[in-house]
């Protein structure tokens, strides 16, 4: 609608009329380079926005009524957040698990997948990728460590079971030359035979080992009472056959090894009275009774040798059980026990 209207003074709220020629102001002119007049120039205002077509743009926030500017780039420019480090990650986490059984390489891809795992979900959040290696490389790791003991018990198991394969003498030899090849079981029996004769004669109280037993006990009651068995009236003998009674022994299956340079070795489980145990009890006697208060040596050897059969009944029922070897060597066909070998498989028995 053009043209000027003026609102009746006798209605204001009644209907417009066109203002007449001398109503209306002119407007201001101004002269351009030609020299005609012509209106001077009002500036528009911004044009107006819907609110809903701003919001669904982005561009300006609800309510403005104007047009925020738009980004220049197109939307196909924008891009989401690389997945190279969940990529990286979820490969890492599964060459963990195929090397775990190396341990070290296992570890160390494990490390790196968690690693790598946990920045990406810090950076950008939650992802499958992400996620898949940080479970691979925790997994790879736990089978590792499963690897590592695994290979540590073989290990100390191979140990022991090379400790108890080597030979007897080369042990105690402390050789390091290569052990003799063992023999057919024919000789292992023939040598079988000659360790339990022997040990026979211990338990069975031949004369010579007997005689053997009194000569030790002997001297260990003087070194630690100051006074032999015979210094108390006692024979030795006797109480050696004493000592020896009741003993037992045995030899496994597998306990017996022979080589064809001549030599042998047997390992023997022997159970048996102890001479420390009647020396305990003996040694209790005396504290009872106030062994430092004899006024000479007669009064306390008799003191002992009265204490001694009390000792004895005490320490009777108690059996230690011994693992000796025995050596011994084939000479013209024959396998014999070395007599060194006897003699300190007694003391390992009865004086340990």
């Amino acid at each position: 609608m053009s043209g000027n209207y003026n609102a009746s003074p006798d209605d204001p709220c009644g209907a417009l009329e066109p203002a007449g020629p001398s109503d209306s102001p002119a407007a201001p002119a101004f002269a351009d380079s030609r020299g005609a007049s012509a209106p001077f120039p009002v500036p528009l205002p911004p044009p107006l926005v819907s609110p809903s077509s701003a919001s669904c743009s982005g561009s300006a926030p609800p309510g403005s009524g104007y047009a925020s500017p738009q980004s220049p780039f197109p939307p196909s420019v924008m891009r989401a957040p690389s997945e190279g480090k969940a990529v990286a990650a979820l490969i890492c986490g599964i060459v963990a698990i195929l090397l775990s059984w190396t341990i070290f390489m296992g570890v160390a891809f494990g490390i790196v997948a968690v690693v790598l795992a946990s920045q990406f979900s810090k950076s950008c959040g939650n992802n499958g990728k992400a996620a898949g290696g940080k479970v691979c490389g925790i997994v790879g790791i736990a089978f590792s460590v499963i690897s590592l003991v695994t290979c540590l018990t073989l290990g100390v198991l191979t140990l022991i079971v090379a400790e108890y394969a080597i030979p007897y003498e080369l042990v105690s030899a402390g050789s390091t030359s290569p052990a003799p090849s063992v023999s057919d079981d024919a000789e292992t029996m023939e040598a079988r035979s000659a360790a339990e004769e022997a040990l026979a004669k211990v338990v069975g109280k031949d004369d010579v080992v007997v005689a053997t037993v009194a000569e030790k006990a002997d001297r260990a009651f003087d070194n630690s009472f100051g006074c032999s068995l015979s210094d108390m009236g006692i024979d030795p003998t006797d109480f050696a056959v004493w000592l020896m009674e009741g003993s037992t022994f045995a030899i496994g299956d597998y306990d017996v090894r022979t080589y064809s340079d001549g030599t042998g070795a047997v390992v023997a489980t022997v159970e048996a009275r102890s001479i420390y145990g009647v020396m305990g009890a003996l040694l209790d006697g005396l504290m009872a009774l106030g062994g430092d208060g004899f006024i000479s040596d007669e009064e306390r050897n008799a003191k002992l040798a009265e204490l001694l059969p009390q000792a004895q009944d005490q320490a009777a029922a108690e059996r230690g059980e011994s693992f000796l070897t025995l050596e011994l060597v084939r000479a013209d066909g024959v396998w014999t026990v070395d007599e060194a070998s006897l003699e300190n498989a007694l003391d390992q028995v009865f004086f340990s």
